[in-house]
């Protein structure tokens, strides 16, 4: 596995197009009651499924799984060498059924951003101005509850590839609260989420302290990866 590389917030050039990404809003997420860990979600997959995802991501760097009530486990597993997503599908005679979608991974090209930072007044937000603005800001409206409770150097680093382009993107994401949003002094909150066109790959994973539903997120700890895919097609299997 190769070392990541230090993905620099600019204005080292690591950016093509720094200060052009929409800035999301932060907005309240729609709390659901989650009454398994994600690693209690994953020992409730078949070990053969788990089996077969962590050999094909290569070494492991982040994970996340969630309980999506009756309708089964999912899985998302990135590592050196792929990203894999599990979904439940429906099996014969009523057994559990599971797709694996793999986006194979250039792992020389993976480069790391960590964040650590402390939220400060909000700066004013302004309505994407360009159409290229306006087009991301769209593509990207599943995520914004995500991307919402992020600062703006981790918004513009999970965005920035994409600024500019058509192709359709593939996302997913988990915010997980540890505690009640109305705790005194907040509380900590796990984020994991990924983008992709099937040519680039961003991910962010980390957590947030001091959250309450009012006031936001008081600091931030996040880690921010950009990759790109490999020459062969993503493989459904």
């Amino acid at each position: 596995m190769a070392d990541d590389r230090p993905l620099a917030l600019r204005p080292s050039g690591a950016l093509a197009h720094p200060g052009q990404t929409p800035v999301h809003d932060r907005a309240a997420p729609s709390w659901t009651e989650a009454p398994l860990t994600r690693e209690e979600c994953l020992q409730r997959l078949p070990v053969k499924v788990r089996d077969a995802v962590f050999e094909r991501v290569g070494a492991s760097i982040e994970w996340w799984a969630t309980d999506l009530g009756g309708n089964g486990i999912t899985l998302v597993a990135f590592g050196s060498k792929a990203l894999v997503v599990v979904s439940p599908v429906p099996g014969s005679d009523g057994k559990p059924a599971f797709k694996l979608e793999t986006i194979h991974l250039d792992d020389k090209s993976r480069r790391k951003g960590h964040i650590q930072e402390v939220a400060g007044q909000p700066a004013l937000r302004k309505a994407p101005s360009g159409v290229g603005q306006a087009s991301l800001a769209k593509r990207l409206s599943p995520m914004r509850q995500f991307l919402g409770l992020l600062p703006p150097r981790a918004q513009e680093l999970m965005q920035e590839p994409f600024l500019g382009g058509t192709a359709e993107l593939d996302t997913d994401y988990l915010i997980f609260r540890h505690g009640a949003a109305d705790a005194p002094g907040g509380t900590m909150v796990s984020l994991w989420g990924y983008i992709t066109d099937r040519r680039m790959l961003t991910l962010c994973s980390g957590v947030a302290h001091g959250y309450r539903d009012g006031t936001g997120v008081a600091s931030w700890d996040l880690n921010c990866w950009r990759v790109e895919t490999a020459a062969r097609k993503a493989v459904t299997a």
